[in-house]
């Protein structure tokens, strides 16, 4: 993974189906960030988005960030 050069070594990239392990591992306070790239366009990405937007409001310190989330608020 090109990105991982970007981190500090005591960073960790997690590589998973993001409901299994949001259902099990996302908990308030447990990460600072998290990227959501679950989607190949809006017309696929609106229903997991919404849902991803659940598994976020359990855990409000932590940051989240969606792939192309201005479009899918577009359809929205």
């Amino acid at each position: 993974m090109r990105i991982r050069n970007k981190f500090r070594t005591d960073e960790k990239i997690i590589t998973a189906d993001a409901f299994e392990y949001a259902q099990t591992h996302i908990t308030p306070g447990h990460y600072d960030f998290v990227f959501t790239d679950l989607w190949h366009d809006v017309s696929d990405g609106i229903d997991m988005y919404l849902e991803m937007k659940k598994v976020e409001k359990q855990s409000p310190d932590t940051v989240f960030t969606y792939w192309i989330e201005k479009s899918i608020l577009c359809y929205l």
